[in-house]
């Protein structure tokens, strides 16, 4: 079985990933740590030295490999939905769950998450909230085609986004 969490950064995809993974015995990846280990680079630095282009290419290469998995919960980058390719490779997973929050509540998490601010790039020259509404209004079109079954995560904790989807999952 394979369950596919995408969603925009700071929406819990690891969190929620790990916990779900951990409940059903399942593998965890998460696709950016594998990307970010393997380059020995955080993912600001691909974008400064190589441009999006090419980690986007980088990230459509781990996306072919872990589809190829026969167990995992898998914690997708957040723009890995803007290729194609990607989607219809996440579409195979047994399950896809978008994971969404609000502009603003995805803007507090990551102004308050010091490790994110520094390790990924802005994607504008925009102000942290206005980047994320115009990114949102391109992207979840793209996240509501590729999902199953879309989750909010603004009010609810990672234990409890995580059980509800273990729950969907059983009466599916």
């Amino acid at each position: 079985m394979i369950i596919s969490l995408i969603g925009y950064r700071g929406t819990g995809k690891s969190t929620v990933g790990k916990i779900i993974a951990e409940r059903l015995s399942l593998e965890f990846q998460d696709a950016d740590s594998i990307l970010v280990a393997r380059e020995k680079m955080t993912i600001a630095s691909i974008f400064e030295s190589r441009g999006e282009n090419s980690f986007r290419d980088l990230e459509s290469s781990i996306a072919s490999e872990l589809m190829t998995r026969q167990e995992a919960v898998i914690a997708w980058g957040g723009g890995i939905i803007l290729r194609q390719e990607n989607r219809l490779n996440i579409k195979r997973s047994n399950l896809t769950v978008w994971l969404s929050a609000s502009a603003e509540v995805l803007a507090k998490r990551i102004l308050d998450d010091r490790q994110s601010l520094d390790n990924r790039p802005a994607l504008s020259t925009l102000l942290p909230l206005e980047e994320i509404q115009m990114l949102l209004q391109r992207r979840e079109p793209l996240y509501r085609d590729t999902a199953d079954w879309t989750i909010s995560t603004d009010t609810e904790t990672p234990t409890e986004i995580a059980e509800s989807i273990i729950n969907h999952l059983k009466n599916k």
